[in-house]
């Protein structure tokens, strides 16, 4: 007994579930002996050759394998069940452990794509801080009548109290009335001489009574404290000053990071993430550390009266995460410190070293950056016979030693390896990782499974197909 059969000519991938719709013919068929429902061999009669690529039988869907004539008008049609369309409703009714499909992806990496063996780089240049970096002041630790104290000057101030020192003995004749007879003006002299004589060299010499001076880049105006004559032991320098009565400032500046992709590929091997840090040197992040992060804030908490300073990093923004974590702290020295010694030279000639040397620090801090203050700062030293080294982070950059390459502002760069090819290029074809259970009824387009368990009333033979189909990769049309 014969029935019809639909017959249909589209074009359709070999792992695709596209339903055949629209036929194109519909003719009256017989089933060859023998022939299996799933392979079957259809024969009919048909004027000319047949030009088919599917057909539908008993509720099941077929791909034309072959089509043989048999003699004038009656042909055989070979087909094999079109699993994928046949039981296209059982499929999108599973749930599977989805590996790649073809929803956008942004935090799994792919690794089947290529990474490229050349690489680009970004920079960018954070802004800078409020105080750190927009002028210099000196510092100074001294002994005087009131004790121990610290003072902050500018660095004509700093030049005016060594000059002081260098020229106490001018300011020893003392005026004296022209009227007065030769032994007042005598008198007047000696007592003159020996109070400053009493000044210069009491407790020590007032030149030792600076047991410290160093050189910040903060202005000296930024930083607050009474403001009062420096003492150097009991010698009045009558060279006024900002004294501080606490200790510890804190500044703070921010930089981008400049990310050269915006999906999974901010992770490694794809990013590397480098920061400069003003008197720390140039640190390497984890890029897996700071994905979702925006920019990164560098953090100095200082202590001006000896220039010691803790830097923290801090990235913002980070998705699933606190609005700003610490990803990193240093210790280091923002100061060019220099502690000075006992001395074996005399006051007069200590005195007149120091000025000297001052003069070349301020000259060079006004005109030559941090590059010239080690060649005036190197002055001092050398006239001391007792200095302390400029303390510094391992490896890193304490004391200003780079500040003259890259500034007071942090700058942060990333190198980038990149996909050989986009990976929205090749999403439509392969897909993109997923990574998770789904329904495959809410999927479109590239799916490929694990272990896939397909359920229906088809035979085991098209269950272990489908199964294996899709674990090696569909479209779902």
């Amino acid at each position: 007994m014969g029935f019809h059969v639909n017959f249909y000519s589209i074009s359709k991938r070999t792992n695709s579930t596209l339903l055949p719709t629209d036929p194109i013919e519909s003719e009256e068929v017989v089933l060859k002996d023998g022939c299996s429902l799933l392979d079957p061999v259809l024969i009919l009669q048909h004027a000319g050759a047949p030009y088919w690529s599917h057909f539908a039988m008993e509720g099941r869907y077929y791909k034309i394998t072959d089509i043989r004539s048999v003699r004038n008008n009656i042909w055989e049609v070979s087909g094999t069940v079109d699993i994928l369309a046949s039981w296209k409703s059982e499929i999108l009714a599973t749930n599977a452990f989805v590996a790649y499909d073809t929803t956008p992806n942004t935090e799994i990496s792919d690794r089947r794509l290529s990474v490229k063996t050349t690489t680009t780089r970004s920079e960018a240049a954070g802004n800078a801080f409020d105080m750190i970096g927009k002028g210099m002041a000196v510092v100074v630790n001294t002994v005087g009548e009131t004790a121990c104290a610290t003072y902050v000057m500018t660095i004509a101030q700093a030049a005016g109290l060594l000059d002081t020192l260098g020229n106490w003995k001018d300011n020893l004749i003392p005026e004296v009335d022209p009227d007065d007879p030769p032994a007042d003006w005598l008198e007047k002299i000696a007592d003159s001489i020996t109070q400053g004589f009493r000044q210069i060299i009491s407790s020590g010499s007032a030149a030792d009574c600076i047991k410290s001076a160093f050189i910040i880049p903060v202005p000296a105006g930024s930083i607050s404290g009474t403001s009062e004559t420096v003492m150097l032991g009991s010698f009045n320098t009558g060279v006024s000053a900002t004294r501080r009565t606490s200790r510890g400032i804190q500044d703070a500046a921010y930089v981008a990071i400049p990310w050269q992709a915006a999906d999974w590929r901010r992770n490694a091997p794809y990013h590397e993430i480098y920061l400069y840090i003003p008197f720390v040197g140039v640190v390497n992040f984890p890029a897996s550390a700071l994905i979702g992060a925006s920019g990164l804030y560098v953090n100095v908490a200082f202590d001006e009266t000896a220039g010691d300073a803790l830097v923290t990093v801090a990235a913002n923004a980070v998705s699933g995460g606190a609005a700003n974590h610490v990803i990193g702290q240093y210790s280091t020295n923002i100061a060019a410190n220099f502690a000075i010694g006992a001395s074996n030279i005399t006051p007069r000639q200590l005195a007149t070293s120091i000025a000297a040397a001052a003069g070349v620090v301020g000259a060079s801090l006004m005109t030559g950056g941090a590059a010239a203050v080690a060649a005036g700062t190197a002055g001092i030293a050398g006239e001391f016979n007792s200095v302390t080294p400029i303390p510094s982070s391992v490896g890193g950059a304490g004391g200003g030693a780079v500040l003259a390459l890259f500034g007071y502002a942090p700058r942060c760069m990333t190198i980038f390896h990149d996909t050989v090819v986009a990976p929205d290029s090749v999403s439509a074809v392969i897909g993109t990782p997923a990574n998770a259970t789904k329904s495959l009824a809410g999927l479109s387009g590239y799916v490929e499974t694990r272990n896939a368990s397909v359920s229906g009333a088809m035979t085991e033979r098209e269950r272990l197909e489908i199964n294996r189909y899709l674990d090696g990769g569909i479209y779902i049309e």
